[in-house]
């Protein structure tokens, strides 16, 4: 997933286009993850790249000495090679089942959906540097790997590797041994081994970048993106017309909120979603949710290559204008990002067309917005936005809520299936 953890490091200005160049080069020369070769070559430090995945995408942080004490029986839900393949460790199961996967890189979602296909569980993502990461999977499943750890700086940049190249070789293809581990006397003593021969050393080896039950993997959402989707931020595109209303010239107030004032944090609206009788009453519960927390909340559907507005509370945020509102996904926007990486977001809205019709249509944004994507399985069918919080957003919470809401949404479809 290299292009859309890149793409969300470069609009936010963490990495340059020739830094992502030079780690995907990397990668392919050594193997080891993307992120893994981002620090390798000095783009960014472990610290940097948790914190950032951390907050923007509102995933627990875990920390390294958690992913060191876990049970066996968690382990289980996560063969050797596919925690190595995807850099992730599976560390708690909650009384519902759901696994928390702590993951070098969160934004995979081709490993969430394996992994969530094969312990066959919902699936919570949870971010861990990359360095303890690798040392759990080595500690856990005893496995080794063969490319360089992070903490290993490249001496010299891709680009001038591959021109010392004088015969084009193909991409590495990083491997994995497992090793077998047997409990020997410490009196006794070892004999040398015998070095394997090369069929033995095939059966050890794992190729990370075989696809796994491909056939059986579900689509990962109800609308791909586009083939030339590359959401750079730097270039903008020629065309205006992206949002099909029209934008209001009035500028929005601005609010401060009371210095040393704290609110208590509402309770999720979990009961009452699994009570909703019917979809106007979801999308109603969690807007009543999220608008004792921010100035503004708006709730959008996807139809086809569209995101409809249905509801919304706070300013310039009534039924009837809400529902004027189309955001078409097809064209580069923070919605489409949400869409395609099938994850929340929290931060500035970037600079499109595209955002800045959107943001002029509803008479201005916040300087920081939510997007949190609500889900069928792993399909897209919702999206709610909300801006100008008026105390600390519990991530946690939000989370809990659309995942309830993307469940309310699944069982009135099944129950009008059975009708």
């Amino acid at each position: 997933m290299a292009d859309m953890s890149g793409a969300l490091l470069l609009r936010h200005g963490l990495v340059t286009q020739v830094q992502l160049g030079q780690a995907t080069a990397l990668q392919k020369k050594d193997g080891g993850s993307f992120g893994e070769c981002l620090v390798r070559i000095g783009a960014v430090d472990e610290e940097q790249l948790v914190e950032f995945y951390h907050r923007r995408l509102m995933i627990p942080r875990i920390a390294d000495a958690k992913l060191f004490i876990v049970s066996p029986k968690v382990l289980g839900l996560v063969p050797a090679d596919m925690a190595a393949e995807f850099r992730s460790v599976p560390v708690e199961v909650d009384n519902e089942g759901t696994v928390t996967l702590v993951m070098a890189d969160p934004t995979n979602n081709h490993a969430v959906d394996e992994i969530a296909f094969f312990a066959d569980r919902f699936v919570l993502r949870a971010v861990g540097t990359e360095s303890a990461v690798r040392r759990a999977i080595e500690t856990h499943y005893g496995v080794r790997f063969t490319s360089p750890r992070a903490s290993e700086r490249a001496t010299a940049s891709p680009s001038m590797d591959a021109a010392r190249i004088k015969k084009p070789e193909a991409a590495r293809v990083e491997k994995v041994i497992v090793e077998k581990q047997v409990a020997e006397p410490v009196a006794a003593k070892k004999a040398p081994e015998p070095r394997p021969n090369k069929e033995q050393l095939d059966q050890q080896i794992v190729l990370l970048t075989k696809v796994k039950r491909s056939e059986e993997t579900p689509l990962p959402m109800p609308v791909p993106p586009p083939a030339d989707y590359a959401p750079e931020y730097a270039a903008e595109e020629p065309t205006e017309p992206i949002l099909l209303t029209q934008p209001k010239e009035r500028e929005r107030e601005k609010h401060d909120t009371l210095p040393g004032v704290t609110i208590p944090l509402p309770d999720p609206p979990l009961v009452q979603l699994r009570g909703a009788r019917q979809r106007d009453e979801i999308a109603s519960l969690t807007l009543d949710y999220i608008s004792q927390m921010t100035r503004r909340a708006l709730f959008f559907v996807v139809k086809k290559n569209l995101l409809v507005g249905q509801d919304g509370r706070g300013e310039n945020a009534d039924a009837a204008t809400v529902q004027q509102l189309a955001i078409n996904i097809d064209v580069p926007s923070i919605f489409r990002d949400v869409i395609a990486s099938r994850l929340p977001y929290r931060g500035p809205l970037p600079e499109t067309a595209a955002n800045r019709a959107f943001a002029q249509s509803i008479g201005g944004v916040g300087w920081e917005v939510l997007l949190m994507p609500i889900t069928i399985r792993e399909r897209i069918i919702a999206v709610l936005f909300a801006d100008n919080a008026t105390m600390p957003l519990p991530d946690a919470a939000l989370h809990a809520t659309t995942r309830e809401a993307g469940l309310a949404y699944e069982r009135l479809i099944l129950e009008a299936k059975g009708r």
